[in-house]
Parts: structure tokens; C-alpha cells; sequence
């Protein structure tokens, strides 16, 4: 077999093996949809209970009793440094040394704003960026609610946990540390909203079609 043979043989076995990925892909993407469906259905029975009813005007006036309680520490964030030893309910800095790194450095800061860290296409999407970002000399920085497989790729880059991202949180004090903010598709609609109540230039990377 010759060299041009061999390589058109290469290529007919990754077609056949990225066929058979996108089977299963394509099954595991049913099962979601089905998992998905299933839960909405759920949402909407519970949303029409009694109790759920009774308790929405405690649900509206959660965002403001959780700010109250987090203005009595009255610390503002004025460095990279406060949020690493920030005492904040719920903002939680991840690998504090990759942090740490950052501190002193005058490149400028990009927050990447994001709804998980799972392995999946937006969040994948956004690390991607963040990598692209900090090998041009840039200082990319994740905050997201919630971890997931992708921290075990974020070693060298810092990662705040805020528990409350997409239920309330003002970024006025990240006016002092962040240069560019990237919000990443449309569930992180509220962070775009605080955003624009501040001078931090924003993109929002919207992926959904």
C-alpha cells in the first residue's frame, strides 16, 4: 500500500470513528432532551402548588435581604488581593495561587463570566477563549455559580465560585479590577444588566441560535 493510499485509509477510519461518537453523542443528546422535558414538566407542577404561590413574595424580596447582609461587611473590592481574602457569603476563589500570580501584573484583566463549568459546548467554548486570551498576555479570570469537570483544566487559571451570580450581585466594586467582561450566552442575561451599570467594557457572547 502506498503512502496515499495509507493516508486515504487513515481518514476513512476517523470518519468511521467519529461516526460512530456521533451516534452516541446523538443518543446521550435524546436523553437529555427526554431529561430535560421531564423536568420541565416537573417546574410547572410545582410552580402551580399552593405553597409556591403563597411564598412568591418572599421569593421577590430574597435579592434584597441577601445584599443587606452582604453590605455588613462593608469591604469593598478594590484588588485582586480582596477577593482572595474576601469573607464574601458564597464568593469563593478556587485556586487562590493561580490568583495570586495575577497580583502586580498590569496586562489587563478579562472576567469570564459563565454559568458552569461542566464539559459542555458553552462552557468548553468559554475556557477555550479564556486559554486563547491568557496565551496572548492577557489575564483571564472565570466566575461562574457553580464548578465542574473543566476546573481540572484551570490550574493556572484563577476561578471565583459566586453562589449568586444569576440571582443577585452587584460588580460596581470590579470596576477596579476589571479591564473587559465577557458574558457568556443568555443565561448570564442578569450579570450583562449589573454590567451596564458599570464603565467595564462587556461583550456578551451569545451562542444560542
Amino acid at each position: 500500500m502506498d503512502v496515499q493510499s495509507k493516508r486515504i485509509q487513515e481518514l476513512i477510519n476517523l470518519i468511521r470513528d467519529l461516526e460512530v461518537k456521533n451516534e452516541v453523542l446523538a443518543r446521550e443528546n435524546n436523553d437529555l432532551r427526554n431529561r430535560d422535558a421531564h423536568l420541565t414538566k416537573e417546574i410547572e407542577h410545582i410552580k402551580n402548588t399552593r405553597s409556591w404561590k403563597m411564598t412568591e413574595g418572599l421569593r421577590k424580596i430574597e435579592p434584597a435581604i441577601k445584599r443587606l447582609f452582604r453590605n455588613k461587611e462593608n469591604n469593598p473590592i478594590r484588588s485582586l488581593n480582596d477577593i482572595k481574602n474576601s469573607k464574601i457569603a458564597g464568593l469563593k476563589v478556587i485556586n487562590p495561587d493561580a490568583l495570586s500570580m495575577y497580583c502586580g501584573n498590569s496586562a489587563p484583566k478579562i472576567f469570564v463570566f459563565l454559568h458552569s463549568l461542566q464539559l459542555t459546548g458553552a462552557p468548553v467554548a468559554a475556557y477555550n477563549l479564556v486559554r486563547c486570551t491568557k496565551n496572548m498576555g492577557y489575564l483571564p479570570i472565570m466566575v461562574t455559580p457553580a464548578t465542574g469537570n473543566l476546573i481540572d483544566d484551570c490550574k493556572d487559571i484563577p476561578v471565583i465560585i459566586c453562589e449568586d451570580l444569576f440571582v443577585y450581585i452587584s460588580l460596581n466594586d470590579f470596576e477596579n479590577i476589571c479591564d473587559i467582561a465577557v458574558a457568556n450566552t443568555i443565561v448570564c442575561a442578569n450579570v450583562v444588566k449589573e454590567l451596564m451599570k458599570t464603565s467595564i467594557p462587556t461583550l456578551w457572547w451569545i451562542h444560542e441560535a
